[in-house]
């Protein structure tokens, strides 16, 4: 391996390569440890239409069950102890 082809960096792109390291570290930590905007309340429309779901009230209310329609499950596979 040639060793002029790969000459060491100088100190100053070392350095250059810390502070941009450090940088990116100190901006990460700060985009997570910042509180998040919180929405303005004349954004968000109130509920007016319907009551909040009591306890065990899963419709006519907000916060309700859907009712979903679903296939039913595949049958099992007989399995090879009950073939014989």
């Amino acid at each position: 391996m040639d060793i002029d082809k790969y000459p060491a960096p100088t100190w100053k792109r070392r350095l250059l390569v810390l502070a941009l390291a450090v940088g990116a570290a100190l901006f990460i930590v700060h985009m997570l440890t910042i509180p998040p905007t919180p929405v303005a309340k004349d954004l968000v429309p109130p509920i007016r239409d319907k009551a909040l779901c009591q306890a065990g009230q899963t419709q006519n209310c907000v916060g309700g069950t859907a009712v979903m329609i679903m296939a039913p499950a595949p049958a099992a596979a007989a399995s090879a102890s009950a073939l014989r």
